[in-house]
């Protein structure tokens, strides 16, 4: 009786556009971004996730569960596939460390490492609390 009361308590307090995503959905997610993810920082040295790949519906795929957009095609710049083009996906700021928090344990130990340096250097950024909720208000005007 408790759980039910506290999983709808929690429900309402969510705003209407969240996805829930499934625990397989991020098993699946771990393992593709362990094979050809890219953990790096992006401006100001806010910590950033993303994966560039020839197979759209993959990118689509990982686009839906961070809740972000494809973007592409792009040419690939090698002359291994000239005529070849690339699907990007990715995810940065404090939307990119929790999903890097929540992927941490399904990872290898040379991610994890490259996650903690990530992490790290993002929580000595000072703080700058409109930052966050402006994102919030601007995803949630967009979504509607």
């Amino acid at each position: 009786v408790f759980h039910a009361r506290w999983h709808r308590w929690v429900m309402r307090k969510l705003p209407a556009n969240t996805v829930m995503v499934k625990v397989k959905d991020i098993q699946w997610l771990a393992g593709l971004l362990e094979g050809e993810g890219s953990f790096t920082h992006y401006k100001r040295g806010q910590p950033c996730l993303q994966v560039a790949m020839t197979d759209r519906w993959v990118i689509d795929r990982v686009a839906h569960i961070l809740d972000t957009r494809t973007r592409g095609p792009y040419r690939a710049k090698t002359s291994f596939y000239p005529d070849h083009v690339l699907w990007k996906t990715s995810l940065a700021g404090s939307a990119a460390a929790g999903w890097m928090m929540t992927l941490y344990i399904l990872l290898s130990p040379r991610r994890q490492e490259r996650i903690r340096q990530l992490l790290k250097q993002w929580r000595e950024i000072p703080a700058r609390p409109n930052m966050v909720w402006a994102q919030i208000h601007r995803r949630a005007k967009n979504s509607h």
